[in-house]
């Protein structure tokens, strides 16, 4: 299988783990002195808090100019930031993507820049090295998305190079085929059938590769795929059912639950689900950006269902008039309202009768409130024969 890779590998991006209880405890207490929006932080001084982009679940923290989420502080973070946790103890956490808030707070500083970076007067932004640092403007956030910079441009650090080469306005028509939720409502004739579902929702979480550490993926045949994942994560990506893993340049390989081989039992993910079977889930490196579904489809964010086949067919099409109007963030950033229709294009083995899943991408909060995970909380649905409507949600899921 094709390995997906982002188009820049100078964008690197740092694992996505939890600091210790250790590091709240032992951090330093954050200093008295004014924050970094009241030291008139922004670009040539113009720049307003709205301006900062920040992904999905996070808010930007106009006080020490971060992106904070439930999660904590989102970095990667400079290397004098990462060497100044490492001196309180805090061992391979540091290197995480996330920290928690204080801690990060502390340790970043209150000046306009973080500890360790400096002032860039013609490019208007925090640097060390080859390194620039976030959060970045919306406009620059797009002109990333726009040169192919992928999953990369939502972390806090870029390549000095790369931050230089997007100065251009992006391309118009650059948008992606999963952008489009225009679709009209369905008439009278497009409806074959009317019935009721329940729904959960999943993801495709995104993970660090720890190599020879971490526990290794293996194919159906027993073979290494060559990458290792915490535990935590391995369980993770077994009960997704896809994983997007991250090497230390940032470039990004998607991965599938291909099957079980029960004669090997490689994890006990008891710790984190009550589902046995998962210890011997195996994988395979998938073709799809977001995963591969089934029959040949990917998966496409808020669009696609895994689905009972014997209850909704692969390939139908379902529209759901309590998702019509939702609000959704894109994987691009940008904002859509959505329409209401699915594409049955994956499945699962805990999916019976008319419980379906709801494919999120890789987004943090589920925003369908439809979606209740639970048998009672039923809706109505609506099976679509409308050959257009089938045929353009058929012809997104044939895209990787």
């Amino acid at each position: 299988m094709k390995t997906v890779q982002s188009k820049f590998l100078f964008l690197r991006l740092l694992p996505s783990v939890f600091l210790v209880l250790f590091l709240v405890v032992c951090a330093p207490k954050p200093s008295e002195q004014p924050g970094a929006n009241q030291q008139g932080f922004g670009l040539g001084g113009l720049a307003q808090p709205d301006d900062f982009y920040c992904p999905e679940g996070y808010s930007y923290d106009s006080d020490y100019h971060v992106c904070d989420g439930r999660q904590g502080v989102l970095g990667p973070f400079s290397d004098a930031m990462v060497q100044k946790c490492k001196s309180f103890g805090g061992g391979k956490p540091c290197d995480g993507v996330h920290w928690q808030r204080e801690f990060a707070h502390s340790i970043r500083g209150t000046g306009k820049c973080p500890n360790g970076t400096q002032r860039e007067s013609e490019l208007e932004v925090c640097y060390s090295g080859d390194d620039v640092y976030g959060p970045f403007l919306i406009s620059q956030h797009e002109r990333c998305l726009a040169a192919g910079g992928g999953p990369a441009c939502e972390t806090m650090r870029w390549s000095r190079q790369f931050f230089q080469s997007i100065g251009r306005p992006p391309s118009k028509g650059t948008t992606s085929v999963n952008s489009n939720f225009s679709l009209p409502e369905p008439s009278d004739a497009d409806i074959a059938d009317a019935f009721t579902l329940w729904a959960t929702y999943y993801r495709i979480p995104t993970v660090r590769d720890i190599g020879s550490d971490g526990i290794p993926l293996l194919d159906m045949n027993g073979q290494d795929l060559g990458v290792g994942l915490s535990e935590k994560d391995w369980c993770h990506a077994a009960l997704e059912g896809s994983v997007r893993v991250l090497d230390s340049e940032g470039n990004d390989t998607v991965y599938n639950y291909s099957g079980s081989r029960e004669s090997y039992r490689q994890v006990d993910c008891s710790d984190y689900v009550s589902m046995p079977q998962l210890a011997y889930s195996r994988f395979y490196r998938a073709k799809g950006h977001f995963g591969d579904g089934i029959q040949g489809y990917f998966l496409k964010p808020y669009r696609t269902i895994a689905v009972d086949p014997s209850y909704v067919p692969y390939g139908s099409v379902i529209y759901i008039p309590a998702a019509r109007g939702i609000n959704i963030v894109l994987p691009n950033g940008k904002q859509a309202t959505h329409d209401g229709y699915f594409f049955a294009a994956d499945t699962g083995g805990a999916l019976h009768g008319k419980h379906i899943d709801v494919f999120i991408g890789s987004a943090l909060d589920n925003p369908f409130s439809f979606v209740k995970s639970t048998s009672s909380g039923s809706f109505k649905v609506y099976l679509v024969q409308s050959a257009a409507i089938n045929e353009k949600l058929k012809s997104l899921h044939l895209v990787p």
